[in-house]
């Protein structure tokens, strides 16, 4: 059986393999839009997973050959949910289980974290993908689309009364990773986040942020925008959220060491 191992943060060189094996796991429409993308995401991998394996909410999980990542999966914990941020086979050793091996680990991962739930989010045009996850026992729960945002209007000098709470945490990591979370609070005490990736700003499309989206992108010097639900004639891109409960089994098991 083939060994899943925790990713070595402290070795450059395979925080970059991993990162860059990830960022092909990322669709063309949203090429520049996820921190995957980034030639920065490799020093982000190494931050996070700094803390001891017991203390993170970060498990990045990978298979080797000579050495060096040929399958990689990275797992967040999200309250009672073990999420797949990303998962991704490099094109050589697809069709080799590889990709059922690292999400069965994430069953066990699951498990011995004492999590309820895992999910993830798939497109819906990646039928092989799609197949992997309905095989591994998860179920499709809802939809998301992204829509992209106007943000190259003049921004206006704002009367409101909305600010930005965190800007000193936001500048650190955008500086530093090229992405951050932003939170910004209403004049009616409401805080909404917003997420900027290189030269991009995510919204969250329910929500209301306060401010014009091109008042907030010319503060960051952003030149691009995007939302994330909310009501879209016209989504660039469409995502499959799916679950499954970590008890449960699903047909033949393949049994998955913990490195």
């Amino acid at each position: 059986m083939t060994r899943v191992d925790d990713l070595e943060g402290t070795d450059p060189r395979m925080t970059t393999a991993a990162a860059r094996l990830l960022a092909q796991s990322v669709p063309d429409e949203a090429a520049g839009l996820v921190p995957y993308a980034l030639d920065s995401c490799h020093r982000y991998l190494a931050a996070v997973l700094a803390p001891p394996p017991s203390r993170r909410t970060v498990a990045v999980r990978t298979i080797l050959r000579d050495r060096t990542p040929v399958a990689v999966a990275d797992w967040r914990m999200h309250g009672t949910t073990l999420f797949l941020n990303g998962l991704s086979v490099s094109a050589a050793f697809r069709g080799g289980g590889l990709g059922r091996q690292l999400v069965d680990d994430g069953v066990t991962l699951a498990r011995a974290l004492g999590l309820a739930h895992l999910g993830l989010d798939v497109a819906p045009g990646n039928d092989a993908a799609n197949a992997l996850y309905r095989r591994c026992g998860f179920t499709s729960s809802s939809e998301s689309a992204w829509h992209h945002v106007p943000v190259d209007d003049e921004p206006e000098a704002g009367t409101g009364r909305s600010r930005i709470l965190d800007w000193p945490m936001f500048a650190a990591a955008y500086a530093a990773y090229g992405f951050g979370d932003l939170s910004i609070r209403d004049s009616d005490g409401r805080v909404a986040s917003v997420r900027a990736v290189g030269d991009s700003i995510r919204l969250d499309g329910d929500a209301d942020i306060g401010l014009p989206p091109a008042e907030l992108a010319a503060i960051i010097g952003c030149t691009r925008g995007y939302a994330v639900g909310g009501s879209a004639e016209r989504p660039f891109l469409r995502f499959i959220r799916m679950t499954r409960p970590a008890a449960a089994t699903t047909g033949r098991r393949r049994g998955t060491p913990r490195g």
